[in-house]
């Protein structure tokens, strides 16, 4: 028995899907086979699983499934696409008549221009005088039939290109048709014994690879207390967007769509680690290194990630002078179910998609955390002071690694990238350069010299003063980041001189030598920071 099945809902995976269809069957007492054979040929047979309900005692035995040709089923009246291919034909028929008309014409034409010809030749011998025909009436008469051929070819022409046209576009039409030829599909076989009469929906669920999604996200920092939720309060605004895409070979028309956080295509297990041996040196050659890095990565498993580096900005369109707007467009939003390993986002609405190489944008949801600005400027690459701003992420799921448009007070000012942030964790974000702090190097002396009680050694002394003001009508905490010369040997030293301000960090991020300098700024204040070091090494030897 043949069933025909739909798509009711899908659950698209970081990279994956499952896929769920749903069939309705009535059944008589006794064993049956149940044959479904539009089903995509993209999907893994190993995933397919049969389940579903009866008024009745219904038994499912073997499913089995195998791949073959079937003919392209028509989803609308095939009597339509059979209207139209008649149609073509009458034209196409039309065409050819009207070819041979047109050739019969030009066959005519090619005769009259001969016979114009010919009386010139014939008229110059009996140049001499006497009678002969009435040349006169002879060119009149070629004439005029002439002309009415040339009428009748551009009439013709002009008929030609109609008939042309018609034919492309009733191709066009047939070809947008479905239904015709054979494609590869998979066939499922589904043995089932129903002890009573009966009526059942049978649910099939399988996987596809060729499908998935990928997070984006809008970043809308809020500096001012209106927005931000306080008189004092900055915010950031996460706005949380998916783009979903798939090539499964199968049209999603209105499923119910979810989208999980799980990674089913990555390894399911850590990877094992072996034991390294150690050895002494033998007289053979040494087993080549290239192949121990083989085997490593033999063992390691491989994860394919898809990203898309689309981003979904939003654009206002000006109202014209007069417009009234009583409320704000909202854009649906995702319910969010969160289990102990993972988080899914339903989808609001039914969603369409037809396949291909398409993308479509969805919003699943939004939350405002608390944030923290600072300014910060590395003064020695770039004089700019730059918007920094530190948020934690203090509940809700995870942010996956994804793109983001980054805006400041609903200003556009660039993209960016999160990283993965758990919740409970703080991570930050730059959001462009802050003009309203200005930053200045100011190299104070640049000197070589000899130093020690009987000058053993060779040195060179740095002195530096870094400038910030603040015309911003609010404090600014300000941080600098400044560098020390890091030796490679032990007979080179840099001391940081005690006129040198006091780093608030040293080492910033185990980078060695790199200083970090801090201070609160008030409004419409300035700081400056100091920053002198000596470099000493031995008076014989020279710094690379």
């Amino acid at each position: 028995m043949d069933l025909k099945s739909r798509i009711v809902a899908v659950t698209l995976f970081p990279r994956g899907a499952e896929v769920t269809r749903r069939a309705e069957v009535e059944l008589s007492a006794g064993e049956h086979e149940l044959v479904i054979d539009d089903l995509t040929d993209r999907l893994d047979a190993a995933s397919l699983r049969v389940e579903g309900e009866a008024d009745g005692v219904l038994q499912i035995g073997a499913v089995d499934s195998e791949q073959l040709y079937v003919d392209r089923q028509a989803d609308g009246d095939e009597s339509a696409r059979r209207k139209l291919q008649d149609e073509l034909e009458g034209e196409q028929d039309k065409l050819q008549a009207l070819e041979a008309r047109i050739e019969t014409l030009q066959v005519q034409k090619k005769l009259m221009k001969n016979l114009a010809a010919s009386p010139l030749h014939m008229g110059s011998q009996h140049m001499g005088g006497g009678g002969g025909p009435d040349w006169s009436a002879l060119f009149e008469l070629i004439g005029a039939r002439l002309a009415s051929v040339n009428d009748g070819l551009n009439a013709l022409a002009i008929e030609r290109r109609g008939l042309q046209k018609r034919i492309e576009s009733l191709q066009k039409r047939l070809d947008d048709q479905p239904g015709g030829g054979r494609e590869r599909r998979t066939q499922a076989t589904i043995s089932v014994q129903a002890q009573t009469d009966l009526k059942a929906v049978l649910i099939l669920r399988y996987q596809v690879s060729r499908a998935g999604w990928t997070p984006l996200y809008d970043m809308r920092l809020h500096t001012d207390g209106e927005k931000g939720g306080g008189d004092d309060e900055t915010a950031l605004e996460i706005v949380r967007r998916a783009i979903i895409w798939q090539d499964s070979g199968e049209a999603w028309d209105k499923v119910a769509l979810q989208l999980s956080t799980t990674r089913p295509s990555g390894g399911a297990q850590a990877p094992e680690l072996h034991s390294e041996w150690l050895d002494l040196q033998s007289n053979r050659p040494p087993e080549p290194m290239l192949r121990m890095a083989k085997a490593a990565s033999m063992a390691a498993p491989v994860a394919s990630e898809m990203m898309a580096s689309e981003m979904m900005m939003d654009e206002a369109e000006e109202f014209s002078a007069g417009a009234t707007i009583s409320m704000p467009v909202q854009e649906l939003e995702s319910d969010i179910g969160e289990g102990a390993f993972q988080a899914v986002f339903g989808v609001p609405g039914a969603v369409s998609h037809e396949g291909g190489h398409g993308r479509k944008k969805v919003r699943l949801g939004s939350l405002r955390l608390a944030a923290r600005l600072e300014a910060r400027a590395t003064p020695l690459l770039d004089p700019a002071a730059y918007l920094h701003a530190t948020m934690t992420l203090e509940q809700g799921p995870a942010l996956l690694p994804g793109e983001t448009a980054l805006y400041r007070d609903d200003i556009f000012v660039g993209k960016g990238r999160v990283r993965h942030v758990n919740e409970g964790e703080e991570f930050e974000l730059g959001f462009g350069a802050d003009e309203q702090v200005q930053v200045r190097r100011i190299e104070l002396a640049d000197s070589t010299g000899r130093h020690g009680l009987i000058k053993s050694e060779n040195t060179i002394e740095r002195h530096y003063r870094i400038r910030v003001d603040n015309h911003h009508r609010r404090p600014m905490p300000v941080r600098i980041l400044e560098r020390l010369p890091v030796p490679r040997h032990d007979k080179i030293r840099v001391d940081l001189l005690p006129d040198s301000s006091k780093p608030a960090q040293e080492n910033v991020d185990d980078r060695r030598g790199v200083l970090a300098f801090a201070a609160d700024v008030g409004a419409g204040g300035e700081a400056g920071f100091d920053l002198h070091y000596r470099i000493s090494w031995p008076k014989d030897e020279r710094l690379a």
